[in-house]
């Protein structure tokens, strides 16, 4: 586990996935990994919600297996289309997958949590990523380094991945932040979380 502002994190391998990491899904995430059609994004999947069925069971003195989720959105209550939450008090999580890592992230305040592997070519995303005042010439590493930091605050704001451009990632919403994340070489990561407001 390590650990940036507010914000806890932890990584797990997918290529590590055993079978008692799977016995941890519920049914329905089972047969939700099942019917995706890759085998490296079944793998992704299942240790994503492994690592997150472990860790937050320890965090809120649960079986990882007895937790329950939910879906529904924030915004419009639709039961399925909003971001994962424990249906039940207790941390909120972003969870996020890419290449051979899977990262968790978990604060008490909303948060949200982004990992890419390096070498992903966005240069011509540029104009879906980039904010009126970041430098249009951004590119390569430095424009997938601005992608994860947009995508963590675009799971923390709720905005749709058609409004990254609106995110200035210097400059984010009021009473959010976001970081850089420690990751293996070949990735690159961040989080972002609302801040805890002064009592």
């Amino acid at each position: 586990m390590s650990g940036v502002g507010p914000v806890r994190i932890w990584w797990a391998r997918p290529s590590a996935l055993e079978s008692h990491d799977r016995r941890l899904l519920s049914a329905a995430e089972t047969a939700r990994m099942e019917r995706i059609g890759r085998p490296g994004d079944r793998e992704r999947f299942a240790a994503a919600w492994a690592l997150a069925r472990r860790q937050l069971g320890e965090l809120t003195g649960r079986p990882p297996r007895s937790l329950t989720f939910t879906r529904s959105c924030e915004n419009c209550a639709h039961p399925s289309h909003g971001r994962p939450r424990l249906a039940m008090p207790g941390p909120q999580f972003s969870l996020s997958h890419s290449g051979d890592r899977v990262l968790l992230a978990v604060s008490e305040q909303r948060v949200g949590a982004d990992v890419e592997q390096v070498g992903r070519d966005i240069d011509g995303l540029r104009r879906l990523v980039l904010h009126p005042d970041e430098a249009p010439e951004t590119a390569g590493p430095a424009l997938l380094r601005l992608w994860v930091r947009k995508e963590a605050l675009l799971k923390v704001t709720g905005l749709p991945v058609t409004q990254m451009a609106r995110l200035n990632a210097a400059n984010p919403p009021p009473g959010v932040r976001v970081w850089d994340a420690a990751a293996d070489d070949g990735y690159v990561a961040a989080v972002a979380a609302v801040e805890r407001a002064d009592p």
